[in-house]
């Protein structure tokens, strides 16, 4: 099992698994962005990492999409997305390597997941904890002159 960054080269070698996954992962971000524009932040703001079950990198089971955050008091890589199959992967390993990849490439303190609600149980196993809870709505029109 490796995770590596996914290049160039890599997009067009494995084009349909990674659009694949990126669907899953744009799922699990309560479409906060669209595929298109995941795709166009990848080597900007954010990075993507694949996982190979096997060494020479045939066998594409998940994907992470990460950026990196220095707070005044500590540098966070964010999960945004993570998406795979779980039967071949574990959430366990999937951890792992993310939480590698944060110390290895990043030399980051911590590790923050957006997800869906069942990550905060799933990664929760994993040492996880809730730290605050975002809530969402559209914003209202407001009345000329307010």
């Amino acid at each position: 099992m490796i995770w590596k960054q996914i290049d160039i080269g890599m997009m067009i070698k494995h084009s349909e698994k990674i659009g694949e996954l990126l669907d899953g992962v744009v799922a699990a971000s309560s479409e906060e962005f669209t595929k298109e524009q995941l795709v166009e932040a990848l080597g900007k703001s954010h990075v993507a990492w694949a996982y190979f079950a096997d060494d020479d990198t045939t066998e594409m089971d998940t994907i992470a999409v990460t950026t990196v955050v220095q707070y005044p008091t500590k540098k966070v890589m964010i999960v945004v997305g993570c998406a795979g199959d779980r039967k071949k992967q574990p959430w366990k390993d999937v951890i792992t390597g993310i939480n590698a990849m944060a110390v290895k490439f990043y030399q980051a303190d911590a590790i923050e997941v957006k997800g869906r609600k069942a990550f905060a149980k799933i990664w929760g196993a994993e040492g996880f904890k809730e730290k605050y809870v975002v809530i969402e709505r559209d914003v209202q029109p407001i009345e000329e002159g307010k």
